[in-house]
């Protein structure tokens, strides 16, 4: 096999893997489009950790968000008997929805670079 040949293989193949990125990562923001944090609470936790995503008979949603790719939110408090707002509950929840922003935002600074480096090699 020849240079040429070897380098319109090489080509091919880089753009094989570019064509299955950008597949992958539009699968990936769709599926990110929407981020929501679900907290639960149990009396349970042992029968918890054994069930399977979305399997947790043991637990009880007690507070959620949900916030979309331009910013729509929808938020759910939790509360207490008499209407009281459960604020330990609700301040955990919080965090997590911080903490989960936080990771989206890195996610997507990590994909845009990558995407950039992939455009400079092809």
């Amino acid at each position: 096999m020849g240079v040429r040949e070897q380098i319109s293989d090489l080509k091919d193949s880089i753009q094989k893997f570019a064509n299955e990125l950008a597949a992958a990562l539009s699968k990936t923001a769709q599926e990110i489009a929407t981020l929501e944090v679900k907290t639960f609470t149990t009396e349970d936790i042992d029968a918890v950790s054994q069930a399977g995503a979305g399997e947790a008979l043991h637990a009880r949603l007690r507070a959620l968000t949900r916030i979309a790719f331009n910013g729509n939110t929808e938020v759910y408090v939790p509360e207490r008997a008499g209407g009281d707002v459960d604020r330990e509950l609700w301040q955990l929840h919080l965090d997590m929805v911080k903490q989960a922003q936080a990771n989206r935002a890195q996610f997507l600074q990590a994909v845009a670079e990558m995407a950039a480096n992939l455009l400079k090699i092809l």
